[in-house]
């Protein structure tokens, strides 16, 4: 758990996306989640800023899928205002794409099916930011795949009171690649290291939600322990961030949750409503 956050903590941040100049730039928009993202691309001090948009299921075999497709969005330029930025980090609703090329759709169309192990062929949201980070950090061997003709991805970071740091920064290990390349014939197989490695993102991003919204800090030191702490409560089925900012203290402050008595009696009560297990925790610590 804990050489998989190190190497997120040390990737490359920023406040935006550092473009490069000589690069093509599209974002991916995840069209579920992006509901006021896409309308804001059009809006105020963005008019002319798309240069044209293709489905990404657009002339696959997943057509059937158009009505929620993503959506690759070609821009003229990397001027965006303020205003397309912050709804983008509140739905995150997608990912800045960088490339020489400028036919990246049949490599973004072959990444959109993997291999599961447990699932068989399964339709990957890579262009999330924690699916994306997590291929990033758990799938060394099958990164040259996962590229293809692709030179920079930028994704959201977790929330954090340090707007400095709101982007990562990704670049391809093959930068000498600039032109066109035939997809593999096989998917990129999602291993057991990337399932643990996505738990251990998604929960870190969950906490550092919960953190942002108490306005505190982890220090490194008790960060291992938060998110240990973090797990044991989510994986009892509390995962309504309204509850789980409630419980951040305690999972930065409080040792090993899991080995204390009187917390797992009050998580194993079946009949009782999350609410008030969650109450019930800030209680038994209350003062502590």
């Amino acid at each position: 758990m804990q050489e998989s956050i190190n190497r997120l903590i040390a990737q490359s941040k920023s406040a935006k996306p550092q473009f490069a100049a000589n690069l093509n730039t599209w974002f991916l928009l995840d069209k579920v989640r992006g509901e006021k993202t896409l309308p804001a691309f059009y809006q105020g001090g963005n008019s002319g800023l798309i240069a044209n948009i293709d489905y990404l299921v657009m002339g696959t075999d997943h057509a059937d899928l158009l009505e929620a497709s993503p959506l690759l969005i070609k821009l003229n330029h990397t001027q965006l205002t303020e205003s397309l930025y912050q709804h983008i980090q509140q739905e995150r609703s997608g990912l800045f794409i960088q490339a020489k090329d400028d036919n990246i759709l049949p490599h973004l169309q072959y990444l959109f099916i993997m291999q599961s192990k447990e699932q068989g062929q399964v339709y990957a949201r890579y262009y999330d930011s924690i699916f994306w980070t997590t291929l990033q950090l758990s799938l060394a061997d099958q990164q040259s795949a996962i590229w293809g003709n692709l030179q920079k991805v930028y994704t959201l970071a977790p929330d954090s009171n340090d707007k400095q740091l709101n982007f990562f920064n990704w670049t391809t290990p093959n930068p000498g690649i600039n032109k066109t390349t035939t997809p593999p014939t096989e998917p990129i197989y999602l291993s057991s290291d990337f399932v643990e490695v996505n738990e251990t993102i998604q929960l870190y991003y969950l906490l550092s939600k919960a953190c942002y919204q108490q306005q505190l800090t982890i220090p490194q030191d008790r960060l291992s322990n938060a998110l240990l702490n973090f797990r044991t409560i989510v994986k009892t089925g509390i995962n309504q961030i309204h509850l789980l900012e409630k419980l951040a203290k305690l999972c930065i402050e409080q040792n090993n949750l899991a080995l204390i008595p009187e917390v797992q009696q009050i998580l194993q009560q079946a009949d009782l409503p999350d609410y008030d297990k969650v109450e019930q925790l800030v209680d038994l610590y209350k003062g502590n």
